[in-house]
């Protein structure tokens, strides 16, 4: 009858309660932006941040896209220097001048790369900080160019938004060569807007009015897709922006959904960061994430006028205390099994009661192995009648 009346009461309690599975995990870090929110067009403030890159220092190069400037940071968001106006000459005439740039990239040598968008042009800066034009332009070459990454040869990929394709130029601004076509296949675009480079040079793209990512080696011979369009894990809505880390997993700003997705080498789905909303950690139309050298996230979240970045939560592999209990947690007979939840060095069936009551906190926060005793991968109520079952 005990035993009837305690499981009764541990289902009746468990009404509406899901399996938790384990999952990576990153906390908000900081921001930077106008103090109180909105807009700005003062020194580390914000007019729809489009695009974020890093040069060799890790300092951070914002565009601003409708401030038609590109502003760089440390990598904390303490303001350095900004470069640009609005304006349509060419250099050197009036140089750093742009209308609406929707893209940012640092070679190795410290060059930094704008794509101008409503211009139909990319603009380059020397170390000296002298603008030029770079490569073939105008609508006839480059129609709304979005995006811009470089490779570990510093090769330059473009992404031409208004001709779906993907243009490739040497470091003299030399055309290397180009892929893509207007359509859902394999190696076609539907307005793509981001792009970003692996350390095997491999190319991804942000197929926007696709809802996916596809893959290319660097000579756009078709590798792989990552996602499908939708809400779910896994799932995207319009994304702007993507990622690589020095692991190669791969980071989507995925617009449409207001949050950051993370997939493995590939394609599985990791992580998710982010919600919809102007909290921290929340967003309003991300265009970009990049990940820098040390694996910090950072966020251009456009709709909130602000850059955002993350830090992935450190994985912990020694048991904490629970809370509620009176003691760390230990394993009362060798397994590997922390089956003395609370503590005290007995098991009772007050380490059930704790486990069930603290499943959340334990999935977030307690290493895997040691607490799912049943060994499905989840922290779940079949734990729970694990550890009942052990009294």
């Amino acid at each position: 009858m005990k035993l009837i009346t305690i499981i009764g009461i541990l289902l009746v309690l468990m009404a509406g309660i899901q399996a938790v599975a384990a999952a990576e995990t990153y906390v908000y870090a900081a921001q930077w932006g106008k103090a109180g929110g909105g807009s700005g067009t003062g020194n580390g403030e914000f007019n729809q941040p489009a695009r974020i890159s890093f040069d060799t220092h890790g300092s951070v190069f914002v565009d601003d896209m409708n401030n038609h400037r590109i502003q760089k940071f440390t990598t904390v968001g303490g303001f350095i220097t900004a470069w640009g106006s609005k304006g349509v000459a060419d250099p050197p005439s009036a140089a750093g001048t742009f209308l609406s740039p929707l893209g940012v990239a640092v070679d190795s040598q410290d060059y930094l790369y704008v794509a101008d968008r409503d211009i139909h042009r990319i603009q380059v800066m020397d170390p000296s900080r002298i603008w030029t034009v770079f490569g073939p332009n105008g609508t006839g070459e480059l129609l709304q160019p979005s995006d811009i990454a470089v490779d570990s040869f510093d090769n330059v990929y473009v992404v031409d938004w208004g001709h779906n394709r993907i243009r490739k130029f040497d470091l003299q601004g030399t055309p290397l060569g180009e892929w893509g076509t207007l359509g859902s296949g394999n190696l076609q675009f539907n307005g793509p807007r981001g792009i970003a480079i692996d350390n095997a040079d491999n190319v991804y793209v942000a197929d926007t009015g696709n809802n996916r990512i596809e893959k290319f080696d660097s000579n756009g011979a078709y590798l792989a897709t990552i996602g499908t369009s939708g809400t779910g894990n896994g799932q995207l809505s319009g994304p702007w922006g993507v990622d690589v880390d020095t692991a190669g997993n791969v980071y989507v700003a995925d617009t449409g959904n207001n949050r950051v997705e993370k997939f493995n080498r590939s394609g599985a789905f990791l992580a998710t960061i982010g919600t919809s909303g102007t909290g921290n950690g929340q967003f309003s139309m991300p265009y970009d994430v990049s990940v820098n050298s040390v694996g910090m996230v950072y966020v251009a979240d456009t709709g909130n006028n602000r850059i955002q970045f993350f830090l992935p939560k450190t994985v912990n592999t020694t048991p904490l205390l629970v809370p509620g209990g009176v003691g760390v947690p230990t394993d009362t007979n060798g397994d590997g099994r922390y089956d003395d939840v609370d503590g005290n060095r007995v098991l009772d069936f007050n380490d059930v009661a704790l486990y069930f009551n603290q499943m959340d906190w334990i999935a977030a926060n307690e290493p895997l192995a040691a607490f799912d005793y049943n060994g499905n991968g989840q922290i779940d109520f079949n734990d729970v009648v694990w550890l009942f079952n052990q009294i």
